[in-house]
């Protein structure tokens, strides 16, 4: 049996909980998978602290959900790029891990860690779900 909780998938998941000067203040968006009970909060962040533009805060989220949104908030944080792109990489790696071999993984090596998950569709939201929190900010 294949372990989908690889070591990287545990390494990158300690990234995606909320940090210290972030603890008093409420989240600009929530979204919650009413299915498992994942939860992605995000911040906002205008001044630009030590985590850049961004933060996905899933600390109350299985360990998939959590490294995916350490990942979202490194894309996040690193591209200004507007909905569109951000929707068409959501799009490609919904795709991805169906079992298409978009390139996407050879564009986007850093989500290698979540290629074991391909194998289960009852996951792929656990790795999705930061990105549908996008929806609701362009939404806002």
């Amino acid at each position: 049996m294949i372990n989908i909780y690889n070591k990287e998938i545990k390494k990158l998941s300690v990234r995606a909980e909320r940090p210290d000067f972030l603890s008093e203040r409420a989240p600009d968006f929530y979204l919650e998978n009413r299915l498992c009970g994942d939860q992605v909060a995000c911040y906002i962040l205008e001044d630009k602290g030590p985590e850049g533009h961004w933060h996905l805060d899933a600390s109350g989220s299985c360990i998939i959900c959590r490294a995916a949104s350490a990942l979202v908030s490194d894309y996040l944080s690193g591209h200004e790029a507007g909905f569109q792109k951000n929707y068409q990489y959501r799009g490609q790696l919904i795709e991805w891990l169906g079992g298409a071999d978009n390139g996407f993984l050879e564009a986007h090596p850093h989500w290698q860690a979540f290629e074991s998950l391909r194998d289960y569709p009852a996951r792929h939201r656990c790795v999705t779900l930061p990105w549908e929190i996008l929806d609701r900010i362009s939404k806002a």
